[in-house]
């Protein structure tokens, strides 16, 4: 779980370096909420639904039943994805500012 919180907020943080450098949002949510100007809005969200998955999850560990395997996958699959996406968004701003 704490790799997941960590990863999403690596991603809010390499986000917003990347779009101080002159980088775009990829995201289709985060992209229309940035050109709009409610950057903030998309941060959010984000805490939000990493929160929300880590809720679902601790309660699917706790209480066992049929949610407990697809949770902890979806967990270790976006966890993946996370990290991938920050490393993706550090090497661009390496590049970008190189």
């Amino acid at each position: 779980m704490t790799t997941f919180f960590a990863g999403g907020m690596a991603d809010v943080l390499s986000t917003e370096i990347g779009l101080q450098v002159g980088l775009n949002e990829a995201g289709i949510m985060g992209k229309s909420h940035i050109e709009a100007g409610r950057g903030h809005e998309a941060y959010m969200v984000r805490i939000a639904v990493t929160a929300v998955l880590i809720g679902l999850y601790a309660l699917s560990k706790k209480h066992g039943g049929r949610w407990e395997f697809p949770l902890d996958k979806a967990i270790r699959i976006g966890n993946l994805i996370t990290w991938g996406a920050d490393v993706l968004n550090v090497v661009q701003i390496a590049h970008t500012i190189r």
